[in-house]
């Protein structure tokens, strides 16, 4: 029987829950991503129980919840995360050439 992964998902952005950060992830600002058209940004607050990594090596970022933490965005409904790792993944899409891009927020 496989275990269910516990997500968030805000607009094109889902969090992952895992099992660590890895351990060559550097710490970033609390801004998850900026919408490309918008300029609105997935981000927790300053002051949130969080830290935000990214890995050099892959690119991925990855999300350490100290504590209850809330994950915000002015045009998603915002949510509150549970403490433990997340890996972020960022939606893609398939354009009409045959590209793969992010999804546009």
């Amino acid at each position: 029987m496989t275990a269910k992964k516990t997500f968030y998902r805000q607009g094109d952005i889902v969090l992952v829950k895992e099992d660590r950060v890895p351990a060559t992830s550097i710490k970033k600002d609390n801004i998850i991503a900026r919408g490309e058209h918008s300029g609105h940004a997935h981000q927790f607050t300053a002051t949130a129980p969080v830290s935000v990594f990214i890995d050099p090596a892959t690119s991925t970022q990855h999300v350490h919840v100290e504590h209850p933490a809330v994950l915000e965005h002015d045009t998603h409904e915002n949510h509150e995360l549970a403490p433990g790792d997340y890996e972020v993944r960022v939606e893609r899409e398939l354009d009409l050439v045959g590209e793969v891009r992010r999804v546009a927020d």
